[in-house]
């Protein structure tokens, strides 16, 4: 009935949520056993990703690429003479020191 006592704009993806809500609950359980919040602070990660208004799709998978890539490339760093190494060395100082 929304769309005839409101205006058919202020149908939004959530108004076609609520629709399946009924569902979900029985199959799910009640909306009080369940938290958003761990995906929540993933969010507050990748925003933090992000540096500019252009091509943030791809800020995003670099971002994360290298997260995920960054013990390979360090394990493959040449430690004794590398400053490479010593960067990421002074980095890790950096971060465990605040």
């Amino acid at each position: 009935m929304f769309p005839f006592l409101y205006d058919l704009r202020y149908q939004t993806i959530n108004v076609h949520n609520l629709l399946h809500l009924p569902q979900a609950i029985r199959e799910l359980g009640p909306l009080w056993t369940h938290s958003c919040f761990h995906f929540q602070d993933k969010n507050g990660y990748i925003l933090k990703m992000i540096h500019g208004t252009q091509n943030v799709s791809s800020q995003i998978v670099t971002a994360v690429s290298f997260v995920q890539n960054l013990p390979q490339i360090v394990n493959s760093l040449d430690e004794s003479n590398s400053a490479a190494f010593k960067f990421y060395q002074s980095l890790v100082g950096s971060l465990q020191g605040s």
